[in-house]
């Protein structure tokens, strides 16, 4: 374990822990450098190609990585933890069935090979290569989770096109979304099976007791991301049928509170936040409006993380991609603690700004890196000044860990991955000063 003291709020701090870092910047305390929270839920890390460079830049041997999620970002693996001084773990995602990093753990993945590599998936999962050259992932479990526009699905699976390096969920024949359904016909589940929540607790024991690393529960309660019928048709019910729209999100607000009850009785004394997940803006704005999505959700936000707040001691993190800064209020309103990914180079977004209107309550994580403001061909050193005046930005005056906005993609050059790390690491010891 990695041995550290403890420092007050306001005193000089000596050096912590992983997990007491991550606890000052949480409580809004000073924290002895700032927390690195890369690769701790699927929406921080890197692609798994890109993961691969990674590992070769750190001079670390060349090692399969574990494919976290259909979004095929990487597990990092210790030796990557411990190069990186990161501060953060995955306990898990509730869209993976194999266990993370504890002893046993390897029985529940297998070896594939995929774009000419080899990688570790889930045992439970099939992969299946067409003759055009179209990959599939088939034999995730969509019967636990409430996934988009979906209500009675018989299965979906994972597609990824040739020559591609992503994974869409594609429904299967008979799957469909049905036109304009009625609430009484979405049920998603209130529980988990006492297996799962059995082997979560057991995965929690072993990190909180083995190790310093800060504990993340990775989007493993029902939320809000459900559009029966589909998005187009769901959009038109809010303003046509808002009562329907509202019996739906108030289904979905009880089956996260009974969940949120059991993830807290195995894990909740362990770990230190849980993610939730809905991506409410593009790069212009709030995609349905603020007026409207002040109508719709904000009613069951406010339930839901006043429920929260009485059930659990873990923080509220939620992952929201895009311009979400006219609705940030909002959130912090209903109870938000952590906003994830921070995309700086959406409308109203910029760091500064962010940082003057929502630093007081909102803890960020995320924000250094963002793909959109930086492409491929920008200079080595360009990337490092403007991860390092974002990290600067976001962390004055404390309240925020370090990550990428969303997952760092498979064609980053080396030179970025470089001045992401570098810039971070001339950064890390001001502490949020």
């Amino acid at each position: 374990m990695r041995a550290g003291g403890v420092a007050g709020p306001h005193s000089l701090c000596h050096t912590m822990t992983s997990r007491e870092r991550v606890r000052a910047v949480l409580r809004r305390e000073r924290p002895d450098r700032l927390p690195n929270g890369l690769g701790a839920t699927l929406n921080t890390g890197l692609h798994v190609l890109a993961y691969r460079k990674l590992r070769a830049l750190l001079g670390l041997p060349e090692r399969p990585p574990h494919i976290m999620s259909f979004e095929v970002n990487a597990l990092f693996d210790s030796d990557v933890l411990e190069a990186l001084d990161v501060d953060m773990v995955s306990l898990g995602v509730k869209l993976n069935p194999a266990r993370f990093r504890v002893p046993g753990a390897e029985e529940d993945w297998k070896l594939v090979e995929l774009w000419g590599a080899p990688f570790l998936l889930p045992r439970a999962w099939e992969l299946v290569h067409d003759p055009d050259g179209t990959v599939w992932i088939d034999g995730l479990a969509w019967d636990t989770i409430d996934f988009n526009v979906l209500l009675d699905r018989p299965g979906c699976r994972l597609k990824c096109p040739a020559g591609g390096f992503y994974f869409d969920p594609t429904p299967l024949p008979g799957s469909m979304p049905v036109e304009n359904p009625p609430p009484e016909d979405y049920r998603p589940p209130h529980d988990y099976p006492d297996e799962w929540l059995r082997r979560l607790e057991e995965s929690a024991r072993w990190l909180h007791e083995n190790t310093d690393y800060a504990i993340v529960c990775d989007e493993m309660i029902n939320d809000f991301q459900l559009s029966p019928g589909g998005l187009p048709a769901w959009w038109m019910r809010m303003v046509s049928e808002p009562d329907i729209v509202h019996e739906f999100l108030s289904r979905a607000c009880d089956a996260a509170v009974s969940q949120l009850k059991l993830v807290d009785q195995a894990v909740g004394r362990y770990a230190e936040m849980l993610v939730i997940a809905q991506d409410f803006g593009d790069l212009r704005g709030v995609t349905m409006g603020p007026d409207l999505w002040r109508e719709i959700y904000k009613p069951h936000f406010r339930r839901l993380f006043g429920e929260w707040h009485r059930i659990t001691p873990m923080k509220i993190c939620m992952h929201s991609c895009g311009s979400i800064a006219a609705i940030l209020r909002d959130l912090e309103e209903c109870g938000l603690e952590v906003i994830n990914p921070v995309q700086v180079s959406a409308a109203g977004m910029d760091p500064v700004s962010l940082k003057e209107r929502f630093g007081s309550k909102l803890v960020f994580y995320g924000g250094s890196f963002d793909a959109v403001a930086l492409p491929p061909e920008t200079p080595e050193e360009v990337v490092f000044e403007s991860v390092r005046s974002n990290i600067r930005a976001l962390s004055r005056g404390g309240g925020y860990i370090f990550s990428g906005v969303h997952n760092i993609q498979c064609n980053v050059p080396d030179s970025h991955l470089r001045a992401i790390m570098d810039a971070f690491r001339s950064c890390r010891d001001e502490a949020g000063l």
